[in-house]
């Protein structure tokens, strides 16, 4: 044993000893004592000599210490000097208390220890051989506690005595040891995180998760399960010791077998300190989800009622699970699922974004992402490339090269013409306009512009066309026309076609009439080819063609082929088997380019004169001419389809009018939202869809703007078809033609609802958090002020005398702000789903009887009447009983804060009728708490369960509180799937809030099951109790236990109206409390023992005196059984079952 000496007193420490400095007052205490005690002795002495007898002041002075304290005497050493025994002289009723020891005085403390604690043994030897003083804190295994002991001795004349001074300080080291493990504990997860953080890869979240968690606990295996799609639990990740490897571990589980399959689906954690010896896992241990002995806890973390993964921690020998462990187990669990989703989540977006590109590559249009970008006049200065997928590059040429603005890339491009297309994208809908580059060989693209992202981007999405083709023939089809006046009948004919192959055959037809000759053939040029067309006469053998002599591009004429030298053998040879005996072959060229051949065949040779080759040469052109149109139509008809359709499948109202505002377009969004169809929307009827509020005022908005040719944007309310209004944002803007007369209005408008509501909420929010920063700073300068006023008085001179009474009154303000803090952060884990309820079937009763006995200081406090009505029948909820009790306590002690002194307070439960509702439900039970209380206003009943509400933010009924606690109690009992109403008759009239929870569904009648479940619910069916004890609360709540199982519970509150009423009530059993004021228990049963009406009634004794004394006169006062509080209701329910009815 080890001593340190602080100033003259020796403080010990070793093996359960505590360091530390003596507490000042308790210090200054023993001081005081000591001088008492000498004094004393030093007066009794000359009184003995004058013969006067000091006991009786003696007596009342070692009565009234408070800390329990002892005389101790007769001291036995061994041979070699250690103290082995001591006698008890004297005890105070303090030490009494402490201990729970009577008939202490004259007793050795070996006889009252046995081996005692050899620390207090070789002290108090010290001590009293030494004289010098000695205190130290100590576990004492015999009092179940830990105690500070202040040891000293009393100075005698004769044998040396010892005082023995010590207070129970149980609380204080309980209280160090949190918070060394919460401090422990947020430092790991602190450092846990950061670990966490600085990954990537799922895989290594998942192993270094793993590998700190098995490091913090000191376990042996930690493993990460996934569940496959084939419904497998798959081991993700395992980190174990490498001495003791399991294989089980890395084996893939058909985890439906498991009958913890349900527990984890619903996300619910379990532990056991022996996973061998626990009969719940006998399935998991054979399939190798738990080890075969040790302690073992499992993680679900389940989605949507399914199980996603699994954390499990092994100890290869039992492991007694402490709340320190659990908590740090559960809070790391969740930072390693969230990790892991984020880890997850980043790869998919990975994988998204090469999705994307391999779309954006793979679509054949050219398309670019470009940036508009503004001179410092804020005009437009060009346009940036941002993306461009391959097809871009391939029709211009232009390698990929984003950040090159289009111009650098192709310079021939009308700079103006694309920053004012690129302008109105922006300001409006998307624009599709037609230019050609003059870099790119003078090819023409259709460009489409359109805005990406909100107002204000200036970001645009490019598609690209190349329609050259299209543009040169419709050159090629103008000069035809004016040329070949005298080809009437051949464009009135070409007119009608309805495809190219209609107007390739039409042409050919009538050039073969008209020429009288055996056929005529149409080829299309095409990437160097020429691909033959079905021609009009005598059809080809297959294969045949003309003969390829020449350039393609240079007319043909062959009046004899039999003798035309340019012709091959070969050729020759083929021309007459097909019957070809002369040719003219002219080509149609777009701008030098060959795109077609005409090939007129005679039968015979013909000497073909010049007018004959221009007649087919000019025949060509407007045939092919007249092809391309229609080829052209049919495109500019599927543009027109396509822009009809992107305007009936934006989410927004589309529409345009004339210079004067009638109605020219609107998209099918506008007609299928408001209802109206397009006739009703003329002559400003489309006015009749505005909210009537809002109407006026944007009627008078588009005529000015219509009237000054202004763009409009005006926000307002349209109503939909089935009569509900939206906001809306709309944007009108002004088409002028070229000599800026104004031709058009384009408008579109944007719902905007859901933006309105979220301003209108987010104000909302912002009021009320101003409101609660208000409220809050008002309760936390309450507590402030008096710890602030201590702090003075302390620092004044003469303040030290005062300081027991100023650190007590500073330790209760800082015992609400904890309060306040408290709250808010139970509040905020209940409110965002935070917490899991511990469901299990409990008696309404017994809720109702905790709530009763957290509030009752409350209402006695104020002098209220309080008033219980229970169903006579038991009610069982399958709830979390703490957090049920939470609601009902918040209610009552609300109930009793906002209602003035002696007013009344009701709590009161009924079942309502179901029809078997979600989840098996059979009705519903309903808990109302009714006051007489302040009441509250009519506007305000639908706002006091919102976070921070308080119906009084000052007053005489502000009594603290930051208005969370109705919004946790609205909270808890949704998670109970339950719902919660106030109701009152306004300021001054009281309220009233009824609770409804759903009972669990019960066997119907004559199943077989109902009796056993009524007999589980209801145990003390038929028999009749009666409680006496002096504490009401005690009695009030045994009595509504009592009841909760099927009991019919009556209280009395003190020994006289007990025999009052046993005549009455004629119970089976009586339950008394032994040491209540007037007429004790013992007296009360003696009383029952000598009157024969009361033969064979049980009596039970329920007391705080457990001594083997007491139980002793117990059994003489006649009473049956002895049990000690707090008591243990399955053994009472015995006993009471055990009573002859």
């Amino acid at each position: 044993m080890d001593y340190e000496r602080h100033g003259n007193e020796q403080r010990a420490s070793g093996p359960g000893g505590y360091q530390g400095v003596p507490d000042e007052a308790q210090a200054g205490a023993m001081r005081r004592l000591q001088g008492e005690v000498d004094a004393l002795r030093a007066e009794c002495a000359l009184l003995r000599a004058g013969r006067a007898a000091p006991e009786e002041k003696y007596r009342t002075l070692f009565d009234s210490i408070d800390e329990a304290f002892c005389i101790l005497g007769d001291f036995s050493f061994d041979a070699e000097g250690r103290c082995v025994d001591f006698r008890h002289l004297e005890v105070n009723p303090a030490y009494e208390r402490e201990t729970g020891l009577r008939g202490v005085q004259g007793r050795t403390y070996r006889e009252l220890s046995g081996d005692g604690d050899p620390l207090l043994y070789e002290v108090v030897g010290r001590v009293a051989l030494g004289g010098r003083p000695a205190r130290f804190e100590r576990w004492s295994a015999w009092l179940c506690g830990w105690y500070d002991m202040h040891v000293f001795r009393i100075e005698d004349r004769g044998a040396p005595q010892v005082g023995v001074l010590f207070t129970n300080v149980s609380e204080r080291r309980r209280a160090e040891q949190a918070l060394r493990q919460s401090r422990e504990r947020k430092m790991f997860l602190l450092r846990f995180e950061d670990e966490m953080r600085a990954l990537g890869a799922p895989a290594a979240v998942e192993r270094q998760a793993a590998r700190s968690l098995r490091s913090q606990l000191g376990a042996d295996a930690v493993v990460l399960w996934e569940l496959t799609a084939d419904g497998m639990l798959a081991p993700a990740t395992v980190d174990e010791l490498a001495a003791q490897p399991q294989p089980h571990r890395r084996r893939f589980l058909a985890a439906s077998g498991l009958r913890l399959w349900t527990q984890f689906h619903a996300g619910r954690s379990l532990t056991s300190e022996n996973a061998g010896a626990d009969a719940r896992l006998g399935a998991a241990c054979a399939l190798g989800l738990a080890g075969s002995a040790g302690g073992w806890a499992a993680l679900p973390l389940a989605r949507e009622g399914m199980l996603v993964r699994l954390l499990t921690v092994e100890y290869a020998a039992p492991h007694i699970w402490s709340q320190h462990e659990l908590a740090l187990l559960h809070d790391a669990a969740a930072r390693a699922w969230s990790a892991l989703e984020r880890a997850h989540a980043e790869r998919a977006l990975q994988a998204s974004e090469e999705k994307y590109r391999s779309l954006f590559d793979a679509i054949d249009e050219g398309f670019a992402m470009v940036e508009v970008l503004f001179d410092a006049g804020d005009g437009a200065g060009g346009l940036r490339l941002l993306e461009v997928n391959r097809a871009f590059a391939r029709q211009t040429g232009v390698p990929l090269a984003p950040g090159k603005r289009i111009l650098e890339m192709l310079p021939g491009f009308d700079p103006k013409l694309l920053r004012s297309h690129a302008l109105a994208a922006l300001g409006s809908a998307p624009v599709r306009f037609d230019c050609q580059s003059a870099a790119l060989d003078g090819r023409w693209f259709s460009v489409h512009l359109s805005r990406v992202g909100g107002a204000g981007s200036r970001q645009l999405a490019m598609v690209l066309d190349d329609i050259s083709v299209r543009k040169h023939a419709e050159l090629v089809l103008r000069d035809s026309e004016r040329r070949q006046a005298f080809l009437l009948r051949l464009s009135d004919a070409l007119r009608v076609a309805q495809s190219p192959a209609d107007a390739i055959a039409m042409g050919a037809r009538l050039l073969r009439e008209h020429l009288g000759v055996q056929r005529v053939e149409v080829g299309e040029v095409g990437a160097g080819q020429v691909i033959l067309h079905v021609g009009h006469g005598v059809a080809l053998a297959p294969g045949a063609a003309w003969p390829d002599v020449g350039a393609l591009d240079e007319a043909l004429v062959i009046r004899d082929a039999a003798i035309d030298a340019r012709l091959a053998p070969h050729q020759r040879q083929a021309c007459l088997a097909q019957g070809t005996g002369a040719l003219v072959r002219v080509a149609v060229a777009a701008e030098g380019v060959p795109t077609a051949v005409f090939v007129v065949h005679g039968a015979a040779a013909r000497d073909w004169s010049d007018a004959e080759v221009d007649l087919v040469r000019d025949t060509a052109e407007r045939t092919w001419t007249v092809t391309e149109r229609i080829r052209a139509q049919a495109l500019l008809a599927a543009s027109e389809r396509r822009y009809r359709t992107f305007t009936s499948l934006v989410p927004v109202l589309l529409w345009q009018t004339d210079a004067g505002g009638g109605q020219v377009y609107l998209n099918a969004r506008w007609l299928e939202y408001t209802g109206q169809d397009a006739a009703q929307t003329q002559d400003g009827g489309w006015l009749r869809a505005i909210h009537p509020d809002d109407a006026a005022a944007t009627g008078e908005v588009f005529r000015s703007a219509m009237a000054a040719g202004a763009p409009i944007e005006i926000e307002h309310r349209v109503r939909a078809a089935d009569g509900v209004y939206r906001w809306f944002l709309v944007r009108q803007v002004p088409v002028r033609d070229a000599a800026g007369r104004l031709e058009n209005w384009y408008g579109v408008a944007i719902d905007i609802d859901a933006r309105r509501q979220a301003e209108a909420a987010l104000q909302e929010a912002d009021r009320r958090k101003d409101e609660f920063l208000a409220v809050l700073a008002h309760e936390l300068r309450n507590p402030l002020a008096p710890i602030s006023n201590a702090v003075q008085m302390l620092r004044r001179a003469g303040g030290q005398r005062k300081a027991d009474r100023l650190m007590e009154m500073a330790h209760r303000q800082v015992r609400q702000i904890t309060r306040l803090v408290d709250d808010l952060m139970d509040v905020s884990r209940i409110t965002r789903g935070k917490i899991e309820l511990a469901r299990q079937p409990v008696p309404l009763a017994e809720v109702l009887a905790a709530a009763v006995e957290t509030s009752r200081p409350a209402i006695d406090r104020a002098s209220h009447a309080f008033s219980l009505r229970l169903p006579p029948e038991p009610l069982l909820l399958d709830a979390d009983k703490v957090r049920l009790t939470q609601v009902f306590a918040n209610l009552l002690n609300n109930a009793a804060k906002y209602t003035d002194a002696h007013g009344r307070i009701e709590l009161a439960a009924w079942p309502e009728a179901g029809s078997g509702g979600e989840g098996g439900a059979c009705g519903q039970v309903v808990v109302a708490v009714r006051d007489s209380g302040i009441g509250i206003p009519p506007e305000k009943l639908d706002q006091v369960f919102d976070m921070f509400t308080q119906v009084e933010a000052a007053g005489s009924h502000s009594q603290g509180g930051l208005g969370i606690g109705l919004a946790m109690v609205r909270s808890l009992v949704q998670m109970h799937g339950g719902s919660v109403e106030a109701k009152s008759g306004g300021p001054g009239k009281g309220s009233e809030f009824l609770v409804r929870l759903p009972l669990p569904a019960l066997p119907a009648a004559g199943t077989g099951a109902a009796a056993p479940a009524r007999a589980a619910a209801a145990p003390l069916a038929g028999r009749k109790v009666l409680v006496v004890d002096d504490n009401r609360d005690a009695a009030d709540s045994l009595c509504m236990l009592l009841g909760s199982r099927g009991a019919h519970a009556s209280c009395a509150y003190d020994g006289a109206r007990a025999l009052e009423l046993l005549a009455a009530l004629r119970p089976h059993s009586l339950v008394v409390d032994i040491g209540m004021p007037g007429m004790d228990g013992h007296q009360v049963a003696a009383a029952v023992r000598a009157d024969p009406r009361f033969a064979g009634l049980q009596i039970i004794a329920l007391t705080g005196w457990g001594q083997e004394a007491d139980r002793r006169r117990s059994r003489e006062a006649g009473i049956d059984h002895h049990l000690t509080k707090p008591v243990d209701l399955a053994l009472l329910e015995r006993l009471l079952v055990e009573a002859a009815i």
